[in-house]
């Protein structure tokens, strides 16, 4: 009877605990692929929600201003150069607006639906979207609800102008929304061209 050599003893033993270690791993690192992977489709599900939002908010600008301007020049005396009630002059028809200056300039003024090019201590930054008298929000307030966005869209409307010839009147409206978290933000902007 021969017996096993003793060179020989404890060799599946290590062999078994590599292999156990190297299934731990791959175990560990496909579960941090799964959460990676759902992390990112929870992003992606946010920013689209997020659009969702802005997008609804745009289209009720639109509806606004068709529903406002009845004749010639009675809505853009709705307007204001400090954006009350989210109707606000663009930073080019208001008063005072000089071009040679950058918005973050002394005297300057940023455009109104822009919050990040100047700091919002800047006088020429009305920031409009964090000042509730300056923006207007979606009507519908059962979107934070049933659709699972933290704050409801706003929107602002500027007057721009109006076209040369034809004195049609235009409008630029811009909205901001968050998804299910703040993270995820929106801006959307149309411009809208009135005829009477």
């Amino acid at each position: 009877m021969q017996y096993p050599s003793t060179k020989e003893r404890g060799v599946v033993l290590a062999f078994c605990l590599v292999l156990l270690l190297v299934t731990t791993l791959l175990g560990v690192a496909a579960m941090s692929t799964t959460a990676l992977e759902e992390s990112m489709t929870q992003n992606e599900r946010d920013q689209h929600t997020a659009f969702q939002a802005a997008e609804a908010a745009l289209r009720e600008g639109e509806r606004y201003v068709k529903s406002q301007a009845t004749s010639p020049t009675i809505f853009p005396g709705s307007f204001s150069k400090t954006c009350a009630n989210g109707l606000c002059f663009s930073r080019e028809n208001t008063p005072n607006y000089d071009k040679t200056k950058s918005p973050c300039e002394t005297g300057g003024i940023s455009d109104r639906w822009d919050m990040w090019s100047c700091p919002t201590s800047h006088s020429g930054n009305l920031a409009v979207w964090t000042n509730a008298k300056r923006h207007r929000s979606h009507a519908n307030t059962s979107l934070t609800n049933s659709k699972g966005i933290t704050t409801l869209p706003k929107y602002i409307i500027e007057f721009m102008g109006y076209q040369d010839i034809t004195r049609d009147e235009l409008y630029r409206i811009t909205s901001f929304a968050t998804g299910g978290t703040d993270d995820a933000k929106v801006m959307l902007q149309s411009t809208y061209h009135l005829s009477f």
